[in-house]
């Protein structure tokens, strides 16, 4: 595989262990880099393109949002931190406008079947690449997403009306609900 590549450490997130490799001289160091959080990496092609992500509530996609960082890769620091501690490097996430009805379709059943896939049951997050050319990658599925009302989960809620409090009380009624149909 030739570059661009990205490196990366996949049971890390937050871009904790990712590195984007332009030159074969990045190669070396960018695994190394990566090493040092896992044993087993991920090498892949560099997508170009906008990156979105998807929300999900019981396998109900909830609406794209899209991902604006002020720099190309943002660390785990930056990612976390509530937009007035950042120093104005938090990532932005808007309503992903510009994608027609047919392409959000598509979008969204990509990331359901992702979802599925894993087994997943009561919320997660999908994030995808809409390629330059208009082709949608998914890159990772957050099994555990952020919880903070600044997080993307929260802020997928939005389209829905439903408070942070509610979506948090949502999502352990229904872990609860699935526990309990487990012991049986």
């Amino acid at each position: 595989m030739r570059p661009p590549i990205v490196i990366k450490a996949p049971r890390q997130g937050s871009t904790v262990g990712v590195h984007i490799v332009k030159n074969a001289e990045g190669i070396e160091p960018a695994i190394a880099g990566s090493a040092k959080y896992d044993r087993e990496l991920l090498i892949e092609k560099f997508v170009s393109g906008r990156e979105l992500t998807i929300v999900f509530s019981v396998t109900q996609a909830l609406p794209i949002l899209e991902i604006i960082p002020k720099r190309r890769l943002l660390r785990f620091h930056q990612q976390v931190s509530f937009p007035q501690s950042s120093g104005g490097r938090r990532r932005g996430a808007c309503f992903a406008g510009r994608i027609n009805e047919k392409k959000t379709a598509e979008i969204q059943e990509l990331a359901l079947r992702a979802f599925r896939a894993l087994g997943l049951q009561v919320y997660g997050r999908v994030d995808v690449i809409l390629s330059d050319s208009g082709e949608p990658f998914v890159l990772e599925v957050n099994t555990i997403p952020g919880m903070t009302e600044a997080s993307l989960l929260a802020r997928g809620r939005c389209g829905r009306r439903i408070s942070y409090v509610d979506l948090c009380a949502r999502i352990i009624e229904l872990s609860r609900a699935r526990t309990k149909g487990s012991r049986r």
